[in-house]
């Protein structure tokens, strides 16, 4: 399995050497970013297209990571419940084991069923 993983990551890191020696030149344009309001409008400087590419690489990670880590949190607060209701139902146990261990009375009663 730890083969199939390294041998994945080459062939990943491969393809993306690939795609930015093929795009070189379309990578390196300058963009630039226009925003309008009706009353006002924003524009951006110029910036390398790798460089845009990177930071929304960089929020899509960040992104996943917040994500993520609501739904750690979650199972978290949820495992921190589930072990307390452990420890409750391991007292309720503790204090109901003496009363079933206790011996109970296996004697039949035979004289009543004797006399008719």
């Amino acid at each position: 399995m730890r083969l199939i993983k390294i041998i994945l990551i080459v062939v990943v890191l491969f393809l993306i050497f690939l795609m930015i020696r093929q795009n070189v030149d379309v990578l390196n344009q300058q963009v630039q970013f226009k925003l309008n309001l009706w009353l006002h409008t924003f524009q951006s400087v110029s910036h390398p297209l790798w460089i845009i590419l990177i930071f929304v690489l960089f929020l899509a990670i960040l992104g996943t990571g917040l994500y993520s880590m609501s739904a750690v949190l979650k199972l978290r607060r949820m495992n921190r419940q589930l072990l307390h209701e452990l420890e409750i139902l391991k007292k309720e146990l503790q204090i109901c084991k003496p009363i079933m261990a206790s011996p109970v009375d296996t004697t039949i009663n035979t004289t009543a069923s004797a006399n008719p």
